[in-house]
This record gives structure tokens, sequence and C-alpha cells, in this order.
């Protein structure tokens, strides 16, 4: 293994960084590894190939993607044996973190594990004890700043909201919206107890990555990702409608809040990336 890490990170070439991207075959992770590799840098991805949704699509991302020069190793990211053999064979200067576990409802059957993808906003921060999500950025920005501090590593932390684009998880919305448009059954629209709309934050993959590779050049900060134009859920599935031409039945019911898990609205402030990372 060795020597595939050493070729794939190519030691020894001053172009470039090095870089260790954690779930590196996952929709973000495949994306970013692929655009390092095109702007010159080198890349060495880790996964573990978790089932939380068919893992054949990782192995499909890993396969295609080996052509590109970006080699990924299977392993999991609590095996310090591994970390440490692979930090042995590369002094990797910087490290691109997206472990999680995805799905936050699937997070909340199983609250020991800590996980990411959105921003809760500051209507919700007094109900942030309330929810596990929610604490777990807080405690993250928390543990970031102190190791900042203690031992001078340079973090910069991001919130992704919404992600969509090619090659992405199959549990996301708009995938099993269309796979029921196709079937012509009816969609449920959700709404908030008071009636009002569910809206989300969807953000294309491209920019997401734009961020990325801006916030790795740039200093600690911790900051969001997002599209900062908040799409209601039944504009999102008139929109797929439109794609597919298809028109279906969209069925409202109130959805009982707080749902826990669920956010009725989420909006991204970028304006600290567009300022720190000119995206």
């Amino acid at each position: 293994m060795g020597v595939t890490v050493k070729s794939s990170v190519n030691i020894g070439l001053k172009t470039g960084y090095s870089v260790l991207v954690t779930v590196a075959a996952g929709f973000v992770g495949i994306h970013i590894s692929a655009a390092l590799r095109c702007r010159g840098d080198y890349v060495l991805g880790l996964d573990n190939f978790n089932s939380y949704y068919d893992p054949t699509l990782k192995r499909v991302r890993q396969h295609v993607w080996k052509k590109s020069g970006i080699f990924i190793v299977e392993g999991d990211i609590k095996d310090t044996g591994l970390l440490n053999k692979l930090f042995e064979v590369v002094h990797f200067p910087h490290v691109i973190y997206l472990a999680a576990q995805a799905g936050v409802r699937y997070a909340m059957k199983k609250p020991k594990i800590l996980y990411s993808y959105t921003l809760f906003g500051k209507r919700f921060r007094k109900k942030i004890e309330q929810i596990l999500y929610a604490a777990t950025k807080k405690a993250g920005e928390e543990i970031a700043h102190t190791y900042n501090h203690i031992y001078g590593l340079s973090l910069t932390g991001l919130r992704f909201f919404t992600v969509y684009g090619p090659w992405g998880r199959l549990d996301m919305a708009y995938f099993f919206f269309s796979k029921d448009i196709l079937k012509r059954k009816s969609i449920p629209i959700f709404e908030s107890s008071n009636h009002g709309t569910v809206a989300h934050d969807f953000t294309f993959i491209d920019d997401v990555v734009k961020g990325c590779l801006g916030a790795l050049d740039a200093t600690e900060k911790s900051t969001g990702s997002g599209n900062t134009s908040p799409v209601p859920v039944s504009e999102l599935v008139s929109i797929l409608e439109k794609l597919l031409k298809v028109k279906v039945k969209a069925i409202r019911r109130v959805m009982k809040l707080p749902r826990i898990g669920d956010v009725p609205f989420t909006h991204a402030n970028i304006s600290l990336a567009q300022r720190e990372f000119g995206v």
C-alpha cells in the first residue's frame, strides 16, 4: 500500500498540495478530490464504505475517479494504527475532513454518532440544547478553536446546506421525489405547525467544492457554504415535475413541530466565505 500511497500524492514534487480527503468515495468527497487533482494538487482518499446507503455507488465513484489518479484507501478514521501508517508514509500538510454520519433523521436513531450537513439559524439557537445536531456543530467549533490555541493547527470549518448534483446520495429528497413523480405517485408537501412554508437552502455541488478549495487556503474560520436563497419544498417538486415532464398531485399535510431532527427553514449566510475565500 505504501508505494501506491506515495504514487498517489506524488511525493518529491514541489508543485501542488498533498491532501488527505476522508470519505473520498462519498458524494462531496469525490467531487472535491477530483477538483483538487484538476487544479494540480495530489490526493489520497480514505473511506470505510459503510452501508448507510448502497455502497455500490461509492464503489462506482471509486472506480471512475481512479483513472484520474485518485487512490482511495478502504479503512476507518477510528483506526489510529492505519492513520499513523498513512502519516508515516506521507506528512500531509492538509486534510479535508468530511467523515460524518449522513442523514439527520438516521443519526437521531443512533444518538452516539456525531454527524454533519446543515446549519441552524439564529432563531433556533435558544433550542440548541433540544437538537443533538445543533449541539455537535457548537461543540465542533469550540474543539477546533481549542486545538488551534493549544497545537497551532489552522482549522477552517464549513457547514453544507442540502447539497445536490451529479453522483449525489440516493436518500436525498430530489432523488426520491423524482422516483415518485415518474411513478405518478403523489408527493407529500410538509408544512410547519403554524402552516408556514418548509424551505431549504439547496446548494449545487460545484459551489460547495469552490468553498472547500477556498477554505483549504484560508486560516481558521467557521462559515457556511450554501445558496443563500431558500427554496420551498413545493417549488422543488414543481421544478422536478417540469424537468421530468410529469404532473402529479401534491398533497399537503401539517408536520408537527418540533419534529426531532427536522428543521422547517434553513438559510445560509455565506458573507464570511465570500469575503475570506473569494467565492
